[in-house]
């Protein structure tokens, strides 16, 4: 019997009998083998314990020590250890999960890799996840957040923009999980490409018309979804078109017109390709996109324009640059596009060549493109066309081009006043690795862009810089601040609204808690924690971290009597919110006293006392012998202010021996064992001899 329970023989646990020998084995010994052992012969029972040392096994460090997933999704905790099939266990908030009594969760192991799985997650998963393999174990945090639809905080707004100016729509959404969101022209999606930027920062989305003309004046819509819903938003675009004067005719200017497009193209891999289309206008400015990549003349790419034909010759074809290719033409007065697609037919076939001579000279060839080709691995970055100097007014669209050569493709930087620059919602990078290109974008250009450029191009060979200016005049902006003033005043009108709540938590006692909480967007807000009613300061104990919308409560080492009622309070100029969860902090069912002996004299009564600890409902047991006590005409068993007592009414010589206690609740266990000695003068028995 293991822990009072009969052990069916399998493969890992035999049983054998040599004449008076009985051995039970169990083969290849595992953690939960440990624990109390008996054997029944007859009326005699033997007993012994079992103690099993975990190996030192590495653990992997989890990718995340907290994870936070959606209500109602699959969540999956991985590990893996240093060698196969090693036995592992999971725990919940310090109890042990059984895998049985919830399908929802699942355990495998696949070698060296545990993998715990939860099928479907709700809140009361959320809590500490611990993985236990030898003697070492790993833990993880899981946050579980209840789903949210997506939700739009701010719409965008209509927009009327000068014809050449940049536009930009943005909205503030939130949603649980992340809402993934769509941009719509009059109902046909948008894709990002040079004509538009998709740019998010936080919870704000923009869609970035980066120049506009008359054709785009439209409705655009902006489609948040996530798995609880959609949200939709939308506006109108309207192009300010000034009279634009033909400096030939004098007339107004009209907008370019395409008579013929290009057409899609074919041809052998090595071999060169044209792409040709007719415009009509004036003062007309051709430009050439590979996808949202514009093209820069190179030795690949040569553009050129004749009348009203404008070409595009790619010398030498490779897979590289198979794709969707476009001419884009535009005036001061509106602008006009065509595509076309490229594709590959396959390598050049080479003909069978049979004289000797010819051999050589292929030969030679080959080899000679084999040196060109290894000569080009290592060229230091050079400047082509560096960026230029320039002037933009106030608010306007600033750009920056360069062109680069280098082997391999350098990796580009950009720099301000010498300080790195990182791309943003109002600064946005274009890079060409194909024509060695690089643009900087400043949407909005005002007083604090202005300064010294740098575009720095570095590889494995070296580095190449480039330097330019940027001056910005300053137009006279009739009572911004106090506009600003207003704005910000009407603004911060907002008291503060929890998004996320504290939720309940139950923890072993030792064990961590977090509470958790995030407010709507609010300005100034303070935040306060209580207990019962009364205000928690911090303590070695205690750590509250608090940040413009969340705030958070950590006890480091809790115990019983942290156990209740937590508040967070959060408070500003214009109102206050509450949210209020209950932490249960559980304690394993202990022995805290362990008497190992107790002596009495015969006919009079044992008294045996146990002190233990831990959270109701505790269960204790007096066992002899491995049988189970009751009370009874031999047996008072009684379990008062957290003190087990057995007493044995009339001790006898049958009554002396090992006496096992043991005591359980839901989240432990605890036993110890005592000896009874009973003292006195015993009657011998006489048997007459026939």
């Amino acid at each position: 019997m293991k822990d009072g329970q009969e052990l069916e023989i399998s493969e890992r646990y035999t049983v054998s009998t040599e004449e008076f020998l009985h051995r039970l084995m169990i083969q290849s010994v595992r953690m939960s083998d440990a624990g109390g052992y008996s054997v029944i012969a007859g009326a005699s029972m033997s007993m012994a314990h079992l103690t099993v040392e975990g190996k030192d096994v590495c653990i992997t460090e989890p990718a995340e020590k907290k994870m936070t997933v959606v209500e109602k999704q699959r969540t999956t905790f991985e590990f893996e250890v240093n060698e196969d099939d090693i036995e592992g266990r999971w725990l919940r908030n310090g109890i042990e999960l059984q895998f049985s009594v919830d399908q929802r969760f699942s355990y495998a192991c696949i070698r060296k890799l545990h993998r715990l799985t939860i099928s479907e997650t709700y809140r009361s998963d959320a809590g500490e996840y611990t993985f236990i393999a030898g003697r070492n174990r790993r833990v993880v945090t899981l946050h579980v957040n209840i789903p949210q639809p997506p939700q739009i905080i701010n719409h965008m707004q209509p927009l009327s923009v000068e014809s050449g100016k940049p536009a930009r729509f943005s909205v503030e959404v939130t949603g649980v999980p992340q809402p993934q969101v769509f941009w719509y022209k009059n109902s046909q999606a948008l894709s990002p490409g040079f004509k538009c930027k998709f740019l998010r920062d936080g919870n704000e989305h923009c869609l970035l018309l980066i120049e506009v003309f008359p054709e785009d004046a439209a409705v655009y819509n902006c489609e948040a979804k996530n798995e609880g819903g959609v949200a939709t938003s939308s506006a109108a675009l309207n192009v300010e078109v000034s009279e634009v004067v033909s400096p030939e005719t004098g007339a107004p200017l009209s907008p370019p017109t395409i008579v013929s497009p290009i057409s899609n193209t074919s041809t052998t891999e090595g071999e060169s390709a044209r792409f040709q289309c007719k415009v009509s206008g004036e003062a007309l400015k051709i430009s050439w996109f590979r996808g949202e990549k514009e093209i820069k003349q190179s030795d690949f790419f040569k553009m050129s324009t004749f009348d009203d034909t404008c070409q595009l010759e790619i010398t030498r074809v490779y897979s590289e640059l198979e794709g969707e290719y476009t001419c884009v033409a535009r005036n001061p007065a509106g602008m006009v596009t065509c595509s076309a697609h490229l594709k590959r037919n396959g390598q050049k076939q080479i003909m069978d060549i049979t004289s000797d001579s010819q051999r050589h000279v292929s030969s030679s060839i080959s080899t000679s493109l084999s040196s060109v080709k290894k000569e080009q691995t290592a060229q230091r970055p050079a400047f082509i066309h560096p960026i230029e100097s320039y002037v933009v007014q106030h608010g306007e669209v600033a750009r920056f081009h360069a062109c680069v050569s280098s082997m391999p493709n350098p990796e580009i930087s950009w720099y301000h006043n010498h300080q790195p620059i990182k791309p943003t919602k109002d600064i946005v990078f274009h890079s060409d690795e194909m024509t060695n290109t690089t643009t900087l974008i400043i949407v909005a250009a005002f007083s604090e862009h202005a300064g010294q450029y740098t575009c720095k191009a570095t590889n494995n060979s070296g580095e190449a810089v480039c330097t330019a200016a940027l001056a910005v005049t300053k137009e006279e902006v009739t009572n911004m601040k106090e506009e600003i003033e207003a704005n910000i005043e009407q603004e911060v009108k907002v008291p503060p609204v929890f998004r996320y709540k504290i939720v309940p938590l139950e923890i072993n006692v030792g064990s961590g808690a977090k509470f958790e909480c995030e407010i709507e967007e609010a300005p100034n807000v303070n935040f306060k924690w209580f207990k019962s009613g009364t205000s928690i300061e911090e303590s070695a104990n205690c750590c509250i971290l608090s940040r413009q919308l969340t705030s958070s409560l950590e006890l480091l080492s809790p115990t019983k009597a942290d156990s209740g009622v937590y508040n967070c309070k959060a408070t500003n100029q214009h109102g206050s919110d509450t949210c209020a969860a209950k932490l249960t902090v559980t304690e394993p069912a202990k022995v805290v006293d362990r008497p190992e002996s107790f002596s009495v004299t015969a006919g009079d009564i044992a008294a045996l006392e146990v002190k233990v600890s831990g959270t109701p409902e505790l269960k204790p047991k007096w066992f002899k012998d491995g049988v189970e006590l009751s009370s009874g005409q031999k047996y008072n068993i009684s379990f008062s202010k957290m003190i087990s007592s057995l007493k044995v009414l009339s001790a006898e010589r049958i009554d002396m021996g090992e006496y096992t206690f043991e005591v359980k609740n839901e989240v432990g266990s605890d036993l110890t064992k005592l000896n009874l000695t009973v003292l006195g003068w015993w009657p011998l028995s006489i048997h007459s001899m026939m």
